[in-house]
């Protein structure tokens, strides 16, 4: 009984000597910026939306996994879910560029409405979180959303 006991007051006080972060992290916020044409020919445009993600926690954030789907007016929806391979810093700002293709068939894209949907998923540090991953508890994600005119 007083080995249980015992096992049970270590897994209560932990046994690691950093501080778990998870439970005070704040998600990150998202502004998104805007959504232009960077490219097109008579087949086709490219597009970017940039979205500016803000880290007001001490600790980094790897960003893991970008979603998102882009919508132009009179155009099929361009959709996606990729991995991000970046970290937000600690206190900090990281911008990510959202790039989609459509094809025009001699149409034009500008002045067209468009609408932005997505979300971007990040890992948060700590030892809880890796038992959590482990146990297929979903990672975190922000959502973010936005509309507009093509410029």
């Amino acid at each position: 009984m007083r080995m249980w006991m015992g096992l049970a007051a270590v897994l209560a006080c932990g046994c690691t000597a950093d501080p778990e972060p998870f439970f005070s992290l704040n998600d990150p916020t998202i502004q998104v910026q805007g959504l232009s044409i960077v490219d097109r020919s008579a087949q086709g445009a490219s597009v970017e939306a940039t979205v500016q993600l803000h880290n007001s926690n001490d600790v980094p954030l790897p960003l893991v996994r970008r979603s998102y789907t882009i919508t132009i007016e009179g155009f099929e929806p361009f959709s996606i879910s990729d991995e991000v391979h970046r970290t937000l810093p600690a206190r900090g700002y990281q911008l990510v560029k959202l790039p989609a293709a459509f094809a025009l068939d001699g149409g034009d894209l500008a002045g067209r409405a468009w609408r932005l949907e997505g979300s971007i998923t990040y890992r948060p540090p700590g030892q809880i979180r890796e038992v959590l991953t482990e146990s297929y508890v979903p990672l975190p994600s922000v959502s973010f959303s936005d509309d507009g005119s093509v410029r």
